[in-house]
């Protein structure tokens, strides 16, 4: 947790599994009424699981490049640190 962009990234991680963990509830009522043979296909179709998954997709690609190009900033945590690190006790 020294750095700024960790943080920002296990956020966005936590946040995407959550909204994603609590959308499960969604498709499973969606598959309730798909497999009701009585009801209409057009009951089924809802564009929601599209931007859903497309929401997340960008998430984990914005989680892909902070991974990759690491933007500099310390916590004041990783600052600390930085500095117990270089003096000598």
């Amino acid at each position: 947790m020294r750095h700024y962009w960790v943080v920002f990234k296990l956020s966005i991680t936590v946040f995407i599994t959550v909204v994603l963990l609590l959308y499960m509830e969604t498709f499973r009522g969606m598959a309730d009424v798909a497999a009701d043979p009585a009801l209409a296909l057009a009951s089924v179709r809802n564009p929601s699981p599209i931007i859903h998954a497309v929401l997340a997709l960008i998430v984990l690609i914005v989680a892909t490049v902070l991974a990759v190009y690491k933007p500099k900033g310390m916590t004041r945590y990783g600052w600390r640190k930085h500095h117990e690190q270089r003096t000598p006790p």
